[in-house]
């Protein structure tokens, strides 16, 4: 298990540190006193879980769960603190612990514990895809590297049609909009397919970017989609739209105002229940 310690006084990370080590299977990957350098950290590395102090400057451990959850799905928070006021807030971001300062061994290791357990009931597909902003996609907590882009964008546009297909003409005309279609192109698009593919597959997900002849689709079924929740009616509450979406291609703007309505449907239809 990967951990991570945020904490603006250095004597408490170190006091942190010191119980983590002799835990078996916790490795501390990072230690951070900058809330903003610990997020960035998150971005880019694989982190089961985040020991968070509350009071910082910058932003408060309350906000950087909410925003490491958005960086990272399937993080856990704890809090470590050395103040009894912020239960309320830490239950609503959906802490695993709430450890109060000073702290012992057993307590760590009880949350420690704790998140041992949530990960082995985690189903082993877990595919869990974010359009709202960057368009991301994490499979049992690992972030999908794409080794060409167009794949990527072949990938999202596919999720974009809520599991409808993409014709090899669609794709073409929105991922080579300045390229004729001819067949060198086609062979563009086909080796696409061939990497996102394999890309699937290598990462233990086989079966969720689906291929036919001149045709290509996502298993809607299959995944875990902030897009596809805020059409089934639940807006999260930890990546809510804010008027980006799937932001790095043009094609997707034309949807934005779409979701827009959507979400304002499902917060008035909230309202009067």
């Amino acid at each position: 298990m990967k951990v991570i310690i945020v904490d603006d006084e250095s004597f408490a990370i170190e006091a942190l540190e010191y119980v983590l080590e002799d835990m078996a299977g916790v490795e501390v990957a990072g230690t951070f006193q900058n809330a903003s350098e610990a997020l960035d950290f998150v971005r880019d590395h694989k982190v089961d879980l985040a020991f968070l102090d509350i009071e910082m400057p910058g932003f408060t451990g309350i906000e950087l769960a909410g925003y490491l959850k958005e960086a990272a799905p399937d993080i856990q928070t704890v809090f470590v603190t050395g103040y009894n006021n912020y239960a309320q807030q830490a239950f609503d971001v959906e802490a695993v612990g709430y450890i109060l300062k000073p702290f012992s061994a057993e307590r760590v290791q009880a949350v420690i514990d704790k998140v041992g357990k949530r990960a082995s009931r985690k189903p082993e597909n877990d595919v869990v895809i974010r359009t709202f902003g960057r368009f991301d996609i994490f499979v049992r907590g690992e972030l999908l590297i794409f080794k060409s882009q167009k794949a990527k964008e072949l990938v999202a546009l596919c999720v974009d049609h809520r599991g409808g297909v993409v014709t090899m003409e669609e794709a073409i005309d929105k991922l080579w909009e300045d390229r004729l279609f001819d067949e060198k192109t086609k062979k563009l698009y086909r080796k696409a397919v061939m990497i996102a593919t394999h890309t699937f597959e290598e990462a233990g997900a086989p079966g969720i970017f689906q291929t036919r002849r001149g045709l290509c689709y996502i298993e809607r079924d299959k995944v875990y989609c902030d897009y596809y929740k805020l059409l089934e009616g639940e807006i999260l509450p930890k990546s809510p739209f804010t008027g980006e979406y799937l932001f790095e291609y043009s094609w997707a703007e034309e949807r934005v105002p779409e979701i827009w309505e959507i979400q304002e449907l499902v917060e008035k239809q909230r309202g009067e229940d």
